[in-house]
């Protein structure tokens, strides 16, 4: 895949100003569609509360985040 200068999401102009470094520049995402992800690209997990996490899934799962892809490793 080609590096642009825009979001994949919402074509916003990806710069340093726009507070995306690093991560988030390297995803090709601004920072508010890094921050809000899609019923598709969330986590698949439930919380303690019924709720659905609202974090991104992980590049190394392709259903968890990373917080609970470490919770599943640790469990067996």
């Amino acid at each position: 895949m080609r590096a642009t200068n825009r979001c994949l999401k919402c074509n916003a102009k990806l710069s340093s100003r726009n507070k995306n470094k690093g991560t988030k520049a390297f995803h090709q995402l601004c920072s508010e569609c890094f921050k809000n992800p899609s019923d598709e690209d969330r986590c698949t997990m439930i919380k303690s509360n019924g709720e659905r996490c609202k974090f991104r899934r992980s590049k190394k799962s392709d259903t968890l985040c990373g917080v609970h892809l470490k919770q599943a490793s640790r469990r067996g």
